[in-house]
């Protein structure tokens, strides 16, 4: 089957709601023509709506760097690192890392400002302590 009829099956699975039959289809259509960014790209998104993140990740950068021109890939990129940095912020919160966890939320927030749930974990985390004066 050529790149494109597994392009059409992925479609036709994500109307259907299997996302992780789609997921397989998009990487059948990657392996059928590597050179295709609009393959990274929609695979990327599905893995990123099926939860796997690294997979969304290396498939974003790849479409990213196949077509470094093309402003939906790049953003697209910007909010899958932005979703990591958020969920590296989480983790670091959950475990009592707060300084890691604001310096992974800041980045989250600086990868991509729409970024609401990295917004509000740090407004969560409050202001900064600065250091008082040295008695």
């Amino acid at each position: 089957m050529s790149g494109e009829n597994y392009l059409r099956a992925a479609y036709s699975y994500l109307y259907i709601g299997e996302f992780g039959k789609a997921s397989e289809a998009f990487q059948r259509a990657i392996e059928e023509d590597p050179q295709n960014a609009a393959y990274y790209f929609h695979g990327s998104v599905t893995a990123l709506r099926n939860g796997q993140t690294e997979r969304a990740l290396c498939w974003a950068k790849q479409a990213a760097q196949l077509k470094p021109d093309d402003a939906l890939y790049g953003a697209h990129l910007a909010m899958v690192e932005s979703v990591l940095y958020t969920k590296q912020g989480t983790h670091a919160l959950e475990t009592g890392a707060l300084e890691e966890a604001r310096q992974a939320l800041q980045e989250a927030v600086a990868t991509n400002p729409l970024n609401e749930e990295a917004h509000a974990l740090l407004e969560q985390l409050g202001p900064l302590e600065q250091p008082g004066p040295a008695e």
